[in-house]
């Protein structure tokens, strides 16, 4: 969905609802009592890239998200499809 354009003449793009992947992140650094700083520190990445990650800015890439899935998010919080 594009929304307005901004100073550069660019359209910008609204971002969606936060995706069930990212909810899970977010449920699963809740559960640990973890900042984003240590659930990063935790995983090895920059804390602004999981903070990206959580807010459904961006997304891992294939073998950080099945880590991510496999491992570090509790089976309980994964939907199922």
């Amino acid at each position: 969905m594009v929304e307005s354009t901004n100073v550069g003449g660019r359209p910008r793009e609204r971002r969606g609802p936060r995706g069930a992947f990212a909810e899970s992140l977010r449920s699963a650094r809740a559960q640990r009592r973890w900042s984003q700083t240590q659930a990063a520190a935790d995983l090895g990445v920059p804390q602004s890239t999981y903070a990206a990650w959580e807010s459904g800015g961006r997304r891992p890439g294939h073998l950080a998200r099945r880590y991510l899935e496999e491992v570090w998010v509790p089976k309980l919080w994964r939907k199922k499809s």
